[in-house]
C-alpha cells in the first residue's frame, strides 16, 4: 500500500492485494447396501481460488469531514478438482467501485454513508458435485457450475448524543442487492424423497433498519427510551422446477424505563413487540403471520461491595397463523452472589 499526499488534505492511495485460498474435502466412508459394500462417498474434492486486487482511491480529510472514493479491479481465478481431475475453471475480471462520506459537525454527532461493490464465491457445499445420500430421504448435491454473486452494499449511520441534556439517538440503515444470487433448487419425487441442489437465478434484496432514542427524565434520576427495527428480504427458491418468490417483512417496536444512577441499584422495565409476515408466490396457503410480545423487569442490587442480588422476569406471548391457540410463557431468573 502506498499513499501520496497531494497537499495537506488531499491524498491518493494505491493498494495491491494477493490472496490464495485452497479448500480440501476428503471423505472415506463405506456402507453396506443390499449386503454389498458401497464406497460412493470415497472422494477427494478441492476448491482453489486466487484473487489479485488493485485499488486506487482518493481521500479528502478535514477535522469534521472525510470523503473517500475509488475503484478496485479484481481478477479472480477459480479451479474445482475432483479425484485430482479438473472439472471447472474460470478466470474473470471485476470492477468494484467504493465510496464513503463521514461528517462530524460536533462532539457526539456522527453521520456516515458508505457504498461498496463486492463479489462472493459459492461455498464448498454449494459447488461439490458429490451425491450425498446418507439420508435416503434427503439427497444433497452441489453444482460446480455456479457463478459468483455480485453484491451492492449501502450503509447509512446516524449517531447523536447531547452531553448536556442526555438525549441519545442512533439509527442504522443497510441495503444489499445481490445479482446472480445462489438459490436452492428442490425436487420431490412420488415417494417424498427430496433432492436439493443450487443454481444462480435472478437477484435478492435485503433491507435492515434500526432506530433507538433515549433521554433523561429531567426531574427524576430516570432514563426512558424507545427502540425499533425493520427487516425486509426478497429471495427465490426453485421447487419442482417452479420459481417460488419469497418475501419477508419484520417489524419490532420497544420501550423501556430504567434508573440513570447505577452505583448500587440497576433496575429496568420494558416491553417489545415483534410482527413478522412471510409470503410465498407458489401458494398463498403457505403465507405466515407471526407475532411475539415480551414484557420484562430486571433488578440488580449491590447490597455490599461483596454481596449482590439479581432477578429478572420475562413474560412472552406468541401468536402464529399456524398455531391453533396462542402461547404464553413466563420465565423467571434470580441469583445471589458473594
Amino acid at each position: 500500500q502506498y499513499t501520496e499526499p497531494l497537499n495537506v488534505r488531499h491524498f491518493l492511495k494505491i493498494r495491491i492485494d494477493f490472496q490464495n485460498q485452497k479448500s480440501t474435502e476428503q471423505i472415506y466412508q463405506n456402507r453396506l447396501k443390499n449386503t454389498y459394500e458401497d464406497s460412493t462417498l470415497n472422494y477427494s474434492f478441492k476448491n482453489l481460488e486466487e484473487s489479485r486486487k488493485t485499488t486506487l482511491t482518493y481521500n479528502y480529510n478535514t477535522p469534521k469531514f472525510n470523503l473517500f472514493f475509488g475503484t478496485e479491479v479484481q481478477q479472480l481465478t477459480r479451479i474445482i478438482n475432483l479425484y485430482k481431475k479438473r472439472i471447472n475453471k474460470s478466470n474473470d475480471l471485476y470492477w468494484n467501485p467504493k465510496f464513503s462520506i463521514r461528517y462530524k459537525p460536533q462532539k457526539g454527532s456522527n453521520y456516515f454513508l458508505n457504498y461498496r461493490k463486492l463479489i462472493k464465491s459459492p461455498r464448498n457445499n454449494q459447488i461439490s458435485p458429490i451425491v450425498d445420500d446418507l439420508n435416503p430421504f434427503y439427497i444433497r448435491q452441489g453444482n460446480p457450475q455456479l457463478e459468483i454473486e455480485r453484491i451492492d452494499n449501502v450503509d447509512l449511520n446516524l449517531t447523536h448524543h447531547n452531553f448536556r441534556s442526555g438525549l441519545s439517538l442512533f439509527s442504522k440503515l443497510n441495503y444489499r442487492h445481490i445479482d446472480d444470487a445462489v438459490i436452492p433448487s428442490l425436487l420431490i419425487n412420488d415417494t417424498f424423497v427430496r433432492t436439493r441442489s443450487y443454481t444462480n437465478y435472478g437477484d435478492q434484496d435485503r433491507l435492515n433498519g434500526l432506530f433507538n432514542i433515549s433521554n433523561k427524565w429531567k426531574s427524576q434520576p430516570l432514563r426512558y427510551g424507545m427502540n425499533s427495527s425493520y427487516n425486509y428480504s426478497a429471495s427465490s427458491a426453485i421447487i419442482e422446477n417452479i420459481v417460488n418468490d419469497i418475501s419477508s417483512h419484520s417489524f419490532m417496536l420497544g420501550a423501556y424505563l430504567d434508573n440513570s444512577k447505577k452505583n448500587k441499584i440497576d433496575a429496568k422495565i420494558g416491553l417489545n413487540y415483534t410482527k413478522t409476515r412471510t409470503e410465498f408466490s407458489i401458494d398463498d396457503g403457505l403465507n405466515r403471520n407471526y407475532g411475539k410480545q415480551q414484557y420484562y423487569f430486571k433488578f440488580d442490587y449491590d447490597v455490599t461491595q461483596r454481596f449482590n442480588f439479581s432477578t429478572q422476569f420475562d413474560y412472552f406471548h406468541y401468536s402464529d397463523s399456524d398455531f391453533q391457540t396462542n402461547y404464553n410463557t413466563p420465565i423467571w431468573n434470580s441469583s445471589i452472589s458473594y
